[in-house]
């Protein structure tokens, strides 16, 4: 069985928060459905990346939404990055 740590539920409130529809059914499946009908779109929002992984997620979805997104903690990108 996938761990999905709680990380992952984090990224998925800070998605819908931009307007992303997602639904989870535990522990089998998550369900990426578009963005809310009320928008139709993503938008712009102030997030908090948690790890390389979700600040990858809210980069691309930043470049994708309407107005400005303002993600902080991108330093995990250049600290995973020395790692290497």
């Amino acid at each position: 069985m996938l761990h999905v740590s709680q990380k992952f539920f984090d990224l998925i409130a800070v998605l819908r928060k931009m307007g992303a529809k997602i639904s989870i059914d535990v522990p089998s499946m998550i369900v990426v459905e578009g963005v809310d009908t009320l928008h139709q779109h993503l938008y712009g929002a102030n997030v908090v990346a948690a790890d390389i992984r979700a600040s990858t997620a809210l980069l691309v979805a930043g470049l994708m939404a309407d107005g400005i997104t303002h993600v902080a903690g991108l330093h995990i990108i250049g600290n995973g990055a020395m790692k290497r």
